[in-house]
């Protein structure tokens, strides 16, 4: 009899812990960045673009041949090629990018032949489907081009373009709120000079923020090499133009402009200048404005004792700023030239590492940002592959660039239906998400391990421990919510809880009649 009992005892443990493994959440490692190879985004092409929506999906886009082409990367895989341009002469030089419903906005420059000119125009994919082509500079009597395209999170579109006009050129802005373009702006006082290259973000609110070159003599700057000038909008207002390479000696070029949540901007660009630290060809440079006013320029290749060119920013929300360029430094050693970047902290800038490792001659980077830890970048390499031969062809690549773990996961009821306002707790700091419609959450957290919580009024709380390494992404798995009031339909955890104690009390009933 006592060893019926016995049995049916260790019966009942073994139930208590299959129970137990069965119904407890759980936690996996994702990939880490050094797992991230390069990938290949097109087999020809040049002037890539690259920007990150807020489901963590990456957008492509560049010129091929004549066209824009574009192309998307979800769940590790590049969509179809689709053709967003719609000339039989030629387009060029597209910007791009998202707003916060994960739209993509795209504009270029289309060569016309009634007359001979070229026009800015600008297309969009809203919910997965492209819209129609908008004209915006509306003079067929001169050159416009070089345009540069910001969305603000609520939808708002803002383009900034070069328009040539006689006897200068002028930059020119134009934005479209509720589906409509609004009337075009001047952005820089009329004047001397040419402006070109500009560039363009948004930032909080509906502010706009515009960096461009110009050879005008404004604020002492150097009209024979030109310059690089910022001028930002408002509250629909205007503010001043403002000098950024201040105390330059050299040509100063290729703007970059980025702006995080708090409104700090950030400028890079390339130049030619007598600077402490700065090598005999161009180098990359950065300031950044704040509440206090405009910080002192500082050195961003340092070390480099070649060429650097072609720079591209991106910011993070939190205020960490990331550039990449073309570098051409002799001790990189991997060929004529290699995408770098690098990263800044309270140290400065960093030094820079190597992106590029394909061919001998890398070219015409990108950067965009996820808003988490991940930089993207995307550029060309000109050079021979080992399978396609000689040809430009266009890469992408992820970088973990942050120095904090990432958390993520999906929310769902007894159904299978995602979970929106969840509440993710973390023991110590507290509060760090919420999950969206699709019942996705993410967030960055110091490296620790942490008790997780998800809350919910009207639901019961679930709760998972997990360790977060920075480098390797912590993916929460099989969190499932279920009403309080449902005693049939109790958290999977719950459930196991309560069969748990069921069977503790009939092995110790068990116990005691033996």
């Amino acid at each position: 009899m006592n060893r019926i009992k016995g049995a049916s005892l260790a019966f009942l443990l073994c139930i208590l812990l299959l129970t137990s493994v069965m119904t407890l959440p759980s936690s996996t490692q994702g990939d880490t960045w050094a797992e991230q190879e390069s990938n290949m985004v097109s087999e020809e092409g040049s002037q890539p673009l690259v920007v990150v929506d807020s489901d963590m999906n990456t957008h492509a886009a560049w010129v091929e041949g004549d066209d824009i082409m574009f192309r998307s990367k979800s769940g590790g895989e590049w969509g179809d090629k689709v053709k967003v341009s719609d000339s039989d002469i030629g387009s060029i030089d597209p910007s791009m990018a998202i707003d916060g419903d994960g739209n993509v906005h795209i504009s270029w420059t289309e060569w016309s032949f009634d007359p001979w000119t070229r026009e800015v125009v600008q297309r969009s994919m809203i919910d997965g489907e492209w819209g129609s082509i908008d004209v915006l500079s509306p003079n067929k009597n001169v050159f416009s081009g070089l345009s540069a395209i910001a969305a603000s999170k609520d939808g708002t579109l803002h383009v900034v373009w070069a328009d040539g006009g006689n006897p200068n050129t002028e930059l020119l802005y134009r934005s479209n709120t509720g589906g409509s373009w609004n009337p075009i702006e001047k952005v820089r006082p009329d004047g001397d000079g040419h402006p070109s290259w500009p560039s363009i973000a948004a930032g909080p609110g509906r502010s706009v923020h515009v960096a461009w070159y110009d050879t005008m003599e404004f604020q002492g700057a150097d009209d024979d090499w030109g310059d690089i000038f910022y001028r930002s909008k408002s509250q629909g207002v205007w503010g001043n133009t403002e000098l950024v390479s201040a105390g330059s000696d050299g040509t100063s070029i290729e703007a970059s402009v980025a702006v995080d949540d708090d409104g700090v901007v950030h400028v890079a660009w390339k130049d030619f200048m007598s600077f402490p630290g700065s090598n005999p060809g161009d180098d990359i440079y950065h300031r950044a404005k704040t509440s206090a006013g405009w910080q002192d320029v500082m050195l961003v290749s340092s070390g480099s004792d070649g060429d650097s060119q072609n720079p591209s920013l991106t910011v993070f929300p939190d205020g960490g700023a990331h550039i990449v360029w073309r570098e051409s430094a002799a001790h990189i050693e991997i060929g004529y030239s290699q995408i770098v970047h690098s990263n800044m902290s309270d140290n400065g800038w960093q030094p820079f590492t190597v992106v590029s490792t394909e061919t001998n001659m890398s070219s015409e980077p990108t950067v965009a940002n996820d808003g988490l830890v991940h930089a993207h970048v995307v550029w060309v390499d000109f050079g021979d592959h080992p399978e396609l031969g000689p040809g430009s062809y266009i890469y992408h690549k992820k970088l973990w660039v942050s120095d904090k773990a990432l958390i993520e996961g999906v929310i769902y009821d007894r159904d299978g239906n995602p979970v929106a306002d969840v509440e993710i707790w973390a023991s110590n700091p507290g509060l760090m998400a919420i999950t969206d419609e699709d019942g996705r959450y993410a967030f960055t957290i110091e490296e620790g391990d942490y008790v997780l919580e998800a809350k919910k009024e009207g639901f019961k709380t679930q709760t998972i421990s997990v360790s977060a390494k920075k480098g390797t992404p912590v993916i929460v798995e099989d969190i499932s919510f279920e009403p309080e009031d449902d005693a049939s339909n109790a958290l999977l955890i719950g459930a196991g809880a309560v069969a748990a104690l069921a069977i503790i009390a009939a092995a110790f009933f068990l116990l005691r009649r033996g």
